[in-house]
């Protein structure tokens, strides 16, 4: 029963119990189109909403990422972890505001702690003040030189400045730490701007059970919106020649 009063109060929840009774309006007052479109919504979102589709979608960007080929005996060039994992909070103690995909950090830091790379190098997203690098320092946890990448908007800027880096210093492989959903974007961008990478994933929202709602989930919704982006997203890399789909190899 509770669980059932958190679904009717998720707004998702809450939106699809208000199109079913509109739609048994309109069909009581044989308002026949208008059923027909509550209809179609209230079907989009039980499929979108309410059963495994999204977390199937997910797997289909996430498995090639299960297992990781990275050589753990082999120090690489640089630990480059992506950005869009926090943001900075003016109110809190640590002046760091961690998302969902704070998994990107903690990761990069075990990686670091393994001396799996000699630079830990942490996207900031496109802010210029972000707190993680003091925070990190403040706590010793890396013993390996570490620096913020300059601020990027995507992921394209994030390789592009991974690439001057790695031009400057001579570095031949780097592990690239991201969400693993984004992994596919984001090594093919890495790759197709000319650097050499090892995938190491994270945050992996596909590997849970994936149960069927009778009543839409506003969490089930956000799996959905994230595979959608990723898609588009490629589409977009794709048409502006961030990913050259010569220069990928072939899986």
């Amino acid at each position: 029963m509770a669980h059932l009063i958190k679904q009717l109060l998720d707004p998702v929840g809450l939106v699809w119990v208000l199109l079913i009774i509109n739609c048994s309006i309109h069909i009581y007052k044989r308002q026949n189109r208008w059923a027909v479109v509550h209809g179609c919504m209230i079907v989009f979102l039980f499929v979108a909403g309410g059963t495994p589709l999204p977390q199937w979608l997910l797997k289909n960007l996430e498995s090639p990422y299960y297992e990781t080929s990275y050589d753990p005996d082999k120090k690489y060039d640089a630990i480059v972890v992506l950005g869009g994992y926090a943001s900075r909070e003016n109110e809190g103690i640590t002046g760091i505001n961690a998302g969902g995909a704070f998994d990107r950090i903690l990761t990069g830091i075990e990686l670091a702690q393994k001396e799996s790379g000699e630079h830990l190098l942490i996207g900031i997203g496109n802010s210029s003040d972000s707190e993680i690098k003091e925070w990190i320092e403040r706590w010793g946890l890396v013993d390996i030189p570490l620096e913020n990448l300059r601020a990027c908007s995507n992921t394209y800027e994030e390789s592009q400045a991974v690439k001057k880096l790695a031009d400057e210093n001579g570095w031949e492989k780097v592990l690239l730490v991201t969400s693993a959903y984004h992994m596919p974007r984001a090594e093919a961008v890495f790759i197709s701007s000319g650097i050499d990478v090892a995938p190491i994933a994270c945050d992996f929202k596909s590997i849970q059970p994936a149960p069927i709602y009778f009543i839409p989930d506003s969490a089930n919704l956000e799996n959905m919106q994230t595979f959608l982006s990723e898609k588009i997203g490629w589409v977009y890399y794709r048409l502006k020649g961030w990913i050259q789909l010569d220069a990928l190899p072939r899986k």
